[in-house]
């Protein structure tokens, strides 16, 4: 399964996610998801092929490695589209 940002998921949880960011950090690929209808509700998961497992919160140590990384992702592709708004 090739997961990009922009894209909808469905998860176990029977809910649709939008992809904010999508990374790769150890040889690892991760997303940051958004609930669509509740989008204060995120979350943060490990992509393998077609499975996704959602990083627990308790899982701290890895949290604190990925959140800076999707934060800078984030600003790239914010700059990325303002660039594209000003070219026009």
């Amino acid at each position: 399964m090739d997961i990009n940002a922009k894209n909808i998921i469905l998860l176990d949880d029977n809910r649709e996610y939008v992809v904010v960011s999508k990374i790769e950090h150890k040889s690892r690929k991760y997303i940051y998801i958004l609930e669509v209808d509740d989008p204060k509700n995120y979350k943060f998961a490990e992509v393998e092929g077609d499975e996704i497992s959602i990083i627990e919160p308790d899982e701290k140590v890895l949290l604190s490695e990925l959140i800076p990384l999707f934060g800078l992702d984030s600003k790239k592709s914010f700059y990325e589209l303002l660039a594209n708004l000003t070219n026009e």
